[in-house]
């Protein structure tokens, strides 16, 4: 990187750290409607320090309610397999996939398995940029609500992956992608006897004014170029 992009990255970085969501002491959740077939998986990372962070995702399948202990692990099985690969794709050097914590939400006392990953890959994608920046995925819609597009953000982003004007590259970008698609094609794979084909949804927990929760199966994604910043975390993102 030049001394000019340099420059411009440590502005981005003036910010408070964590950008990402701490992942809690306890397994407590937020107030969620348990619906047929729904899933709560967080994946679990650290970037090298006591602090680990979290992703909160919902993925449901056709309508299963009660699974085992056994389909839990069938599905996080399938899940580490490929999210591993995927976080290696841009993560830096001394961040670590922790494995995904999956809670069955068809009710209210639904199972769980904690997070045990031990085989992903080691990433290696550089130095490791703060924890206020992450690379945003963009999920598309049907419908446009106040609150924008459903996100992801990852965090533990290599210093190997970034372009000029605090973007990251564009073979980082389509590879990242294609990560993306081999998750989602590995969570469809899941057999009924597992309570799949499981696809990623955008939980509303109200819809319209009659406070009745709803899932949404995107249409797309978009892995977007430019950086995610803490300091910049109530912009809009792009529209596409």
């Amino acid at each position: 990187m030049s001394i000019t992009e340099v420059s411009e990255l440590l502005k981005l970085l003036r910010e408070p750290t964590g950008y990402t969501t701490s992942a809690p002491k306890s397994t407590s959740l937020f107030p969620t409607v348990p619906q047929p077939g729904l899933l709560l998986i967080k994946p679990q990372f650290t970037s090298g320090t006591a602090l680990q962070h979290e992703q909160v995702q919902f993925w449901q399948g056709p309508g299963a309610t009660g699974l085992t202990l056994a389909q839990l692990t069938i599905i996080q099985s399938a899940y580490d397999n490929q999210f591993g690969q995927l976080f290696a794709t841009y993560a830096g050097t001394g961040s670590q996939y922790l494995g995904c914590y999956v809670q069955d939400f068809s009710s209210t006392s639904g199972l769980s398995v904690s997070a045990s990953d031990t085989t992903a890959p080691t990433p290696s994608e550089g130095g490791l940029v703060p924890d206020n920046v992450a690379i945003l995925v963009s999920w598309k819609t049907p419908q446009r609500y106040k609150g924008g597009h459903g996100r992801w953000y990852m965090p533990c982003v290599g210093t190997a992956t970034l372009a000029p004007h605090n973007t990251i590259s564009t073979t980082i970008q389509t590879n990242l992608g294609a990560r993306i698609t081999l998750l989602q094609n590995a969570m469809t794979a899941i057999s009924g006897t597992a309570g799949g084909p499981y696809n990623f949804v955008i939980y509303r927990h109200r819809n319209g004014r009659t406070g009745t929760p709803q899932t949404v199966i995107p249409t797309g994604f978009t892995v977007q170029l430019e950086l995610a910043s803490q300091r910049r975390r109530l912009r809009k993102a792009a529209h596409h």
